[in-house]
C-alpha cells in the first residue's frame, strides 16, 4: 500500500460534518536551477539541476531562476510543463545568480538526441494564466528531421511539435527560438510576445488564436522574426511560411518581419481589432500582409503598402519596407538564396543578388538550384549577430538589453510549523461538532472531484478546487475536500483523484492536514 501526504488541505464533509480549510495563499517562493548541481533542494545555496525539478514542486506565483547551461528535462525527454498560474521561468543568470544576460548565458532547453523522442511542445502550459517565460533559448534542430547529415534541408512529416505552446495568456520575452520543429510560439489572445529573436520557423512563427479566457489583444512588439518556411511553392501566397498568424485581436508593433516564404503576416481575424504599426518589412516572398475583405484575398506587398489605410485596421501607421541589414551567416544565406531564387515570386532576382552581395557571395545569373533546401539548420552560435541591424535607420526589432537580476531573496525565516492533531476520519464524520475549527491530520483514501459550491463561505470559489475523500478501510463513507488552486496539495490530488471511487479496499492512502469546519446542508 502507498501512503502520500497532502499538506494544507481544505476538507468539507457532508451534512453536519466538519470541513478542513487552509486560507494561506499559494506562491511567492523562489527556486534556483544550475546545470550540473547534485543533491540540491532548489535554494540559491543548493540549486536543482534542471527546471523540471522546480516545476514539479513549485506553486502558483513562484519564480524559477535558471542559470545559463544546457538542460534536457526529466528522463531526457525535452519536455517542460508549467503547472499553475503566475509562475515565472527566468533564464540567463550567471552561476551565482548575480547577473542576468540570456544572450551570453544561454539557458538552453534541449533534447538529448537519440533518447525518448519528444511528443509534445518543448515548453508548455495547460490551463495556467499569467505566466512569464523570460530569457530562455530553444534550438529545435535536435528534433527536426533533415534530408542529410549536414542538415541542409528539412523533411516533411505528419506531426510537428511547437517550441512554446500555452492555452492561457502568457508573456514570452527576451527569448531566442531557432529552428523550431513547428511553430515557434503558439498562444491565445491576451498574451505578450516581446523582444524575442525568432528564426527559421516552419508553417508559422508566432500564432495567435482566440482564447477562452481573455478578450484582450495579444501584443507582439519589438521582436525580430526572420525566415518563415513552408513546403508549398514559395512566393505564391500559401498560408504556410507566415511569420505571424493572427486569428484573434492583436497588436503588432515595432517588429522586424523579413524573409517569409509567403506572407509575413497572415490574418483571418476582424481587421478592426488588429493594429499593425511601426514594423519593418523586407524580402517577404509574396506579401507583407495577407488578409480577407468581403471574402476576397487581399495581399499587401512592397508596392501597395499605402493600401493598408483602406483595409479598416484599428491602426496602421509607421510601417516601412526597409533592408534592416542583418549580418547573416554567409554559408547559410548561400543555401537559402539558392533555394528561393529559382522559384518565381514577388521578390526579384535582383533583390536576392543584393543580399548575396552584402554577404560577399557571388551573384546568381539565372536562378539557383531547384526548390529543395527547406529550412536548413541555422547555427545557434551565430544568432546574436542578428540582434543588431547594420542599418542604423532601422529602430524596430529585438535587441540585446541590459537586464537586472530578478532574484529577490531575503524572504525571512520560515513560519513556525503548525501542529495538527491526529484524528480518525470515521470519528470526524460521525461527530463533527467535536472537531469544528480544529487543526487535524487524517489518513484517508481519495476519489473523484467534488463541487466547490458546498465549500465554506469564507473561501472564494474561484480559488479552490474540490476532491472527494473516503474512509481508508473501504466502508464507502466519504467527504468533499477542497484545496487551494496552484498548490502542491492540488498537484498531489490531481495525480490520484481517479484512483478510487469508494468500492473495496483502496490501494493508495493520503495524509491530509487542515482546519475542520462543521457544515450543515
Amino acid at each position: 500500500m502507498t501512503i502520500r501526504r497532502i499538506g494544507l488541505a481544505v476538507l468539507l464533509a457532508l451534512a453536519a460534518v466538519p470541513a478542513i480549510a487552509s486560507p494561506a495563499p499559494a506562491g511567492g517562493k523562489e527556486w534556483f536551477i544550475r546545470e550540473g548541481s547534485e543533491g540540491g533542494d532548489g535554494t540559491q545555496a543548493k540549486p536543482f539541476a534542471d527546471p523540471w525539478m522546480a516545476l514539479e514542486k513549485c506553486e502558483a506565483g513562484d519564480v524559477i531562476h535558471v542559470a545559463g547551461g544546457k538542460y534536457f528535462g526529466k528522463l531526457n525527454q525535452a519536455l517542460w510543463k508549467v503547472p499553475f498560474d503566475n509562475i515565472q521561468l527566468i533564464g540567463g543568470y550567471d552561476k551565482e545568480f548575480k547577473t542576468r544576460d540570456p544572450w551570453t548565458n544561454r539557458t538552453e532547453l534541449k533534447w538529448d538526441e537519440g533518447k525518448n523522442y519528444p511528443n509534445a511542445p518543448r515548453l508548455m502550459g495547460n490551463g495556467c494564466s499569467g505566466c512569464v517565460i523570460d530569457g530562455i533559448t530553444i534550438d529545435e534542430k535536435d528534433i527536426c528531421r533533415y534530408n542529410d547529415e549536414q542538415k541542409t534541408s528539412r523533411k516533411e512529416k505528419n506531426v510537428y511539435e511547437h517550441a512554446i505552446d500555452f492555452n492561457r495568456p502568457v508573456t514570452v520575452r527576451n527569448c531566442v527560438i531557432v529552428n523550431p520543429d513547428g511553430y515557434a510560439i503558439n498562444v491565445p489572445a491576451g498574451s505578450t510576445i516581446e523582444n524575442n529573436l525568432i528564426l527559421n520557423t516552419l508553417t508559422f512563427g508566432v500564432a495567435i488564436y482566440t482564447g477562452a479566457v481573455s478578450d484582450a489583444p495579444a501584443v507582439i512588439k519589438n521582436n525580430t522574426m526572420l525566415f518563415g518556411w513552408g513546403f508549398k511553392e514559395p512566393g505564391k501566397g500559401a498560408y504556410d511560411g507566415a511569420l505571424i498568424k493572427i486569428n484573434a485581436p492583436t497588436t503588432v508593433t515595432n517588429n522586424i518581419i523579413a524573409h517569409s516564404d509567403s506572407n509575413s503576416i497572415y490574418s483571418t481575424f476582424k481587421l478592426e481589432k488588429i493594429s499593425i504599426t511601426k514594423n519593418v518589412f523586407f524580402a517577404n516572398l509574396f506579401s507583407n500582409l495577407k488578409t480577407y475583405v468581403e471574402g476576397k484575398d487581399i495581399p499587401i506587398d512592397d508596392k501597395n503598402m499605402g493600401d493598408l489605410e483602406e483595409l479598416g485596421l484599428k491602426a496602421f501607421d509607421g510601417n516601412e519596407v526597409m533592408n534592416p541589414g542583418m549580418a547573416f551567416d554567409p554559408a547559410w544565406l548561400d543555401l537559402y538564396s539558392k533555394r528561393t531564387a529559382y522559384v518565381p515570386g514577388k521578390v526579384t532576382m535582383d533583390d536576392m543578388n543584393n543580399l548575396r552581395k552584402l554577404m560577399g557571395l557571388p551573384v546568381i545569373a539565372k536562378g539557383g538550384t531547384p526548390a529543395l533546401g527547406v529550412a536548413p539548420a541555422y547555427d545557434l552560435a551565430k544568432v546574436n549577430d542578428l540582434m543588431t541591424p547594420k542599418n542604423e535607420k532601422c529602430k524596430a526589432g529585438a535587441r540585446i538589453l541590459k537586464l537586472e537580476s530578478l532574484v529577490k531573496g531575503g524572504s525571512g525565516p520560515a513560519a513556525p510549523a503548525k501542529e495538527y492533531a491526529k484524528a480518525d476520519f470515521m470519528e470526524v464524520v460521525s461527530k463533527p461538532a467535536d472537531f469544528d475549527g480544529k487543526a487535524v491530520e487524517m489518513l484517508v483514501a481519495m476519489g473523484g472531484v467534488a463541487n466547490v459550491g458546498s465549500a465554506p463561505a469564507t473561501f472564494k470559489k474561484e480559488t479552490i478546487t474540490g476532491f472527494t475523500l473516503y474512509d481508508k478501510d473501504g466502508s464507502g463513507k466519504f467527504s468533499p475536500a477542497f484545496v487551494t488552486k496552484g498548490t502542491n496539495a492540488e498537484r498531489v490530488c490531481q495525480g490520484g483523484y481517479m484512483e478510487y471511487q469508494g468500492n473495496g479496499k483502496p490501494k493508495t492512502l493520503y495524509v491530509v492536514r487542515g482546519i475542520a469546519f462543521e457544515y450543515t446542508g
